[in-house]
C-alpha cells in the first residue's frame, strides 16, 4: 500500500493530515508507505523555502523528522527558524540555509510540482492510495477505511496471480480513473 502525499508545510490542513499519516503509519506498519511529494503554495510566504529545507534533510537523510518539525512549527519557518530546525534534526543549519537561499533543490521541487499538476492535485493536502485520488484533509476513520478496501483490492490481485513484485504497478493502473 503507498500513498503519495502532495504538501505545503505551511498549510495548515496539511499539517493535521501530516499527524493522521503518522498515525496510519503505526496501524499499519507493514502494509504502508508514505511518499511526500512537495507543493508549496504560492500564498505560503515560507512555502518555497521551507520545501528546500525539506529537501536538503532529505538528501542527508532525515527528512520525517524535519518534517515533523515544520508542521509543529508553522508558524516560523523562515530563514533564520528553518535553520534552527535543520540544526534540531541534527544536521549542518549553515549548509542547509545556503541550499535555502541558493534553491538547490528547486529542480527536485519542481517535478514534484509538475506530478501534482499532472494528476490534478491543486492544493494541499492531496492523497492517493495506490493510486486513488483523496483531494483536501480526511480523518484518520476515512482514510482506514479506504485502506482496507485498497487492502482487499490486492488480496483478490494476489489470489488471482499477480505477483507481488508487479503488484502496485497493477494497482495504480486502476487508480489512475477513480476519484474520491
Amino acid at each position: 500500500m503507498t500513498i503519495v502525499e502532495f504538501a505545503d508545510f505551511e498549510c495548515p490542513y496539511c499539517a493535521k493530515q501530516h499527524k493522521v499519516l503518522h498515525e496510519l503509519l503505526k496501524r499499519y506498519p507493514k502494509r504502508l508507505r508514505l511518499v511526500f511529494k512537495h507543493s508549496p503554495q504560492s500564498f505560503h510566504k515560507n512555502a518555497l523555502a521551507a520545501a528546500n529545507a525539506g529537501a536538503y534533510a532529505n538528501s542527508q537523510g532525515r527528512f520525517w523528522a524535519f518534517a515533523q518539525r515544520a508542521f509543529i512549527h508553522q508558524s516560523g519557518l523562515n530563514s533564520k527558524s528553518l535553520s534552527a530546525h535543520i540544526a534540531a534534526t541534527g544536521l549542518n543549519g549553515e549548509k542547509a540555509v545556503s541550499a535555502i537561499e541558493r534553491q538547490g533543490f528547486s529542480k527536485q521541487i519542481a517535478i514534484d510540482q509538475a506530478d501534482a499538476a499532472a494528476s490534478g492535485a491543486i492544493g494541499t493536502p492531496h492523497l492517493f492510495i495506490n493510486g486513488r485520488k483523496i483531494a483536501g484533509f480526511r480523518n484518520e476513520s476515512v482514510l482506514s477505511a479506504i485502506i482496507e478496501e485498497e487492502i482487499k483490492k490486492a488480496n483478490v490481485l494476489l489470489s488471482q496471480g499477480i505477483s507481488a513484485n508487479k503488484l502496485y504497478k497493477k494497482i495504480i493502473e486502476a487508480g489512475k480513473k477513480r476519484q474520491t
